[in-house]
């Protein structure tokens, strides 16, 4: 019994080593500059439940602001 296989055709990769490569910069492009990552978290903020202040708190591994007045939390990742 004779196995009847497929092959497929596959076009040769370029050869790449006597190619240069071109790198191309704008003149006209402005750079931006990056603005600072901001690493502090207010103390208080608002609570979007019932608008009134909620407090930072903080335990061994996390953070969070509670509301006293609704018992709202809200976890910071």
């Amino acid at each position: 019994m004779a196995r009847q296989t497929r092959t497929k055709l596959v076009q040769p990769k370029p050869d790449l080593r006597n190619q240069a490569v071109n790198i191309l910069e704008e003149p006209n492009v402005v750079r931006q500059r990056e603005e600072p990552v901001s690493t502090e978290l207010d103390l208080e903020m608002e609570c979007p439940r019932c608008h009134e202040i909620m407090e930072l708190q903080s335990s061994f591994d996390k953070l969070l602001y509670c509301c006293d007045s609704c018992s709202f939390i809200l976890k910071c990742v």
